[in-house]
């Protein structure tokens, strides 16, 4: 699911996904879950600056170990014409 609130020049935002699937001859099912959440500023003139915050976690059905647990933060100044 995924939800975004705009106020003024402020928006936020955030998402979340979920996936499970088996691969193979697998009797367990592998899963992936991943949050994002991001907040904007509208300077004006086209000029916005973004920051976003995500993090990503992969699990192995068939030893049930986590084989991916990652964070990764991300800023962003986009102009537009």
């Amino acid at each position: 699911y995924a939800v975004r609130y705009d106020m003024g020049n402020v928006s936020l935002g955030y998402v979340r996904t979920e996936t499970s699937y088996k691969e193979g001859s697998n009797a367990s099912a592998s899963t992936q879950e991943q949050d994002i959440f991001g907040v904007g500023y509208n300077l004006g003139g086209g000029v916005m600056f973004e920051v976003a915050h995500g993090n990503k976690e992969e699990v192995d059905g068939s030893d049930s170990l986590k084989d991916t647990e990652a964070d990764v933060t991300l800023a962003k100044l986009s102009f537009g014409f």
